[in-house]
């Protein structure tokens, strides 16, 4: 007796759809066109399970998935007998069809809950359809699937014979409602290559991301939730070891709570997350309930996995983060896990998929297992694409938690020398600034590394502390800076062109571009560093962003989906952030640099701006009076610690000691009108380069070294000719260079006969 046609699903990336869709077999310039497509010997399915004249519904897997062509089974042949392959696939077989109907112009894109609900079947269950690149329709999914193609007007009648032969007898009124109908006509829709919808499907699709569980106590999920991260204890570092960046985790919530005192709840995945970075936390921190002081169990879990993407499935904005479970009485607690567990894929469920795509149950006892081995392995991917539905977005750091660690002096001072501990100073009060959560205004000399300082600080924060901080950016103040800088303001959209009338949209500027992701719209804690600061007209620069530097929200005249938009702080947020909201965090800073040296010619901060920071001084060295044998040693003393400090280079003693003075007579000219460091390692960079061309002129190097490095500095300075005359009393340099360029850059005269 002839077997019963069976009807097949070939999933195929967008990417691959031209080739796949009508492939050319035959000589060069022939007719003769064969869909193909392929499987290899992992999947669950094997050659012997198709025969000549199965119908295959042909799946364009993109933005718009759904079926997009019929084709008719001719063979199935091994794939290293044939040149003809799929691109980027690792086919071990391939499977040449006719086409009974090529490409539709509409497309069936699959309602996965309606056709669960018609066909009596578990939503995860059904949307593995749509997650193996060939699928052999059952019979509980056959008729439904069938009914609902039937449905679509744009079948021709040769599809619509075969899939009605194809049908397996059944109830003729099964509902047929749960496919949708998406216009793709003059739309190139198989460009490009798009992969699944949902950002985490898509980003295990686009990195062929690892995949992990990992299993807690639900009051543990609360915790990875207010803190955005994941732990480890000592036992385990080396399951955190074998984590890496890119990484996708799904949380697997036992049932026991390892607080006794709460309620059990139902085992289930309750979220998902892609892995950031791995990072520790000091040990005397306590976090976790476990950790807590004086607990029996008296762990400590400092091994952490911070997130780039954080997503649930419960209702967490029903919960409240800013304040930690541990503080929470059980009736609050018992409130939180019920929502944080809400929505969650029971954990029957999710031994069900691993069971039918992996003839193994979900692994639900080790704290951290993969769930796709190889490339081919389904669970995993077929537990994210089932889940997606479900999840959503929160923020992938820790908004509501305050700085309270420690920088790294060691570290941020490496390469860098400051006399008498001050460096170690600078450090200390940086960090006591941000405890204290104040901003920040570092305030000296140029050249004394305050851009240097700031920018270490603010990459050891998003370095060292992941969960609090998402990066870091330095921008640079001008006098042209309005709020439309800072803030933002309308600006036309893409599609409105070069139309004087087209669509204007809110676009963020350099301030709210570090709470929200451009791209993702996701919420971010980047530090903002400000270079030069008081080179910007601070009233007309930072407008509403006074109110939100001293702590209070504001709504800005601007709307987004005729929302207005709203800089929050985390004590008036409710709930999670909308597209409209630009939260701040607790632990956010701005770092301000300015530069004393030329602040009477620039815009003064007003006292209400200065309040909402804490001033740090950065100075430059100070050196011994007088020119006697003492005052020499102490400088080349000064200057050798320097030079040990900055690597790559070597001058000579004399190369050092013109520079030396150069560097004194600068800093003793006038009161508070000094140079740093920086500029004086300019300048012996320079003089020790250019050694070969000027060969043992040394002030003609050094005086080039002043002109090149310390002139522009005394651009606007009413002392400058004061500067010039000290600097032209240094042995080692060419007065009348000097006296040439000072006329011409700074419009300053040098007597020739006095040098003043």
């Amino acid at each position: 007796m002839a077997r019963h046609t069976d009807t097949w699903i070939f999933n195929i990336d967008s990417e691959v759809w031209d080739d796949c869709l009508g492939h050319e077999t035959g000589d060069e310039g022939g007719e003769n066109v064969t869909p193909r497509f392929g499987f290899a010997d992992t999947e669950d399915v094997s050659p012997d399970d198709f025969r000549v004249g199965d119908t295959v519904l042909a799946r364009i897997v993109s933005d718009d998935s759904g079926i997009g062509a019929v084709f008719e089974v001719r063979e199935v042949v091994p794939a290293d007998t044939t040149p003809h392959s799929v691109p980027g696939y690792d086919f071990e077989w391939i499977v040449f069809c006719d086409t009974v109907q090529d490409e539709f112009n509409s497309i069936y894109r699959e309602n996965w809950e309606r056709f669960a609900e018609v066909s009596n079947t578990d939503l995860g269950a059904v949307k593995t359809l749509a997650t193996r690149n060939v699928v052999n329709l059952s019979p509980e999914y056959k008729q439904t699937y069938i009914n609902g193609l039937l449905e679509h007007d744009s079948v021709t009648e040769a599809v619509r014979t075969r899939i009605e032969d194809s049908r397996k007898s059944g109830d003729e009124d099964v509902p047929s409602v749960w496919i949708e109908k998406t216009k793709i006509e003059g739309r190139n829709y198989k460009q490009g290559g798009i992969g699944p919808d949902h950002p985490l499907a898509a980003h295990v699709h686009e990195k062929d991301a690892r995949i992990y569980k990992l299993t807690a106590p639900p009051d543990n999920w609360l915790t990875t939730y207010e803190y955005a991260t994941f732990a480890f204890g000592e036992s385990d570092h080396g399951l955190w070891e074998d984590l890496s960046p890119d990484d996708v985790v799904l949380f697997h919530s036992r049932s026991e709570p390892a607080r006794e005192a709460l309620d059990k709840q139902a085992s289930c995945i309750l979220g998902a997350g892609i892995i950031g970075a791995l990072t520790t936390k000091p040990q005397d921190e306590s976090w976790w309930y476990d950790e807590r002081p004086n607990s029996p169990k008296d762990q400590s879990f400092p091994y952490l996995v911070t997130f780039n993407r954080l997503y649930a499935t419960g209702d967490v904005e029903d919960i409240e983060f800013s304040r930690s479970i541990l503080s929470k009485d059980t009736t609050e607690a018992n409130a939180d896990l019920t929502a944080l567990t809400a929505n969650g894929m029971a954990f029957e469920t999710a031994d069900n998929i691993c069971n039918e795509t992996a003839e193994t149950g979900f692994p639900r006892h080790r704290i951290q297992e993969p769930l796709d081995t190889t490339a081919d392995s389904e669970p995993g991917r077929t537990l994210v694409n089932a889940i997606t539905a479900n999840l959503n977005e929160v923020p992938p750091v820790a908004i509501h938690k305050s700085f309270t660690g420690d920088l790294d002096t060691e570290s941020l001072l490496d390469g860098l020398y400051f006399p008498d501990e001050l460096g170690e100073t600078i450090i200390e009060q940086i960090q006591a600034a941000l405890q204290a959560g104040d901003h920040i205004i570092l305030t000296g000399p140029p050249g004394t590394g305050k851009t240097e300082i700031a920018d270490r600080v603010v990459q050891s924060l998003a370095d060292q502390y992941p969960y609090l901080y998402s990066g870091a950016e330095l921008t640079t103040a001008t006098a042209d800076w309005s709020t439309f800088d800072t803030v933002g303001g309308y600006m036309p959209t893409e599609t409105s062109g070069d139309n004087a009338d087209g669509d204007l949209a809110f676009t963020p500027g350099i301030i709210l571009n570090r709470l929200k992701d451009t791209q993702t719209g996701v919420q971010s804690n980047e530090p903002v560093i400000i270079d030069e600061l008081n080179r910007a007209d601070i009233d007309k620069a930072f407008g509403q962003l006074f109110t939100l530097l001293s702590g209070q929200s504001v709504q800005l005249p601007f709307t987004r989906n005729n929302r207005e938009i709203e800089l929050l702080t985390t004590e008036h947020l409710d709930g999670l952030p909308a597209d409209h909201q630009y939260v701040v965090p607790d632990s956010w800073r701005i770092f301000a640099t300015m530069n004393t040296y030329d602040k009477t010619s620039l815009y003064e901060m007003s006292y209400a701006f200065m309040r909402r920071f804490a001033f740090i001084r950065v100075p430059a060295p100070e050196f011994a009076t007088g020119d006697d044998e003492i005052a020499r040693s102490e400088l080349r003393s000064e200057m050798d610690a320097y030079i040990d400090a900055w690597d790559g280079l070597d001058p000579s003693d004399e190369e050092r000691d013109a520079i030396g003075l150069v560097w004194k007579q600068t800093n003793q000219a006038v009161d508070d009108r000094s140079i740093g460091p920086a500029i004086v390692r300019d300048m012996l960079a320079y003089v020790t380069s250019r050694r070969t061309s000027v060969a043992d002129d040394i002030a003609e190097r050094v005086t080039e070294a002043v002109i090149s490095y310390i002139f522009p500095q005394l651009e606007g300075v009413p002392e400058r000719k004061q500067i010039i005359t000290h600097i032209a009393a240094v042995d080692a340099t060419n007065t009348d260079t000097l006296r040439t360029a000072a006329s011409d850059m700074l419009q300053v005269t040098i007597d020739p006969e006095s040098g003043s």
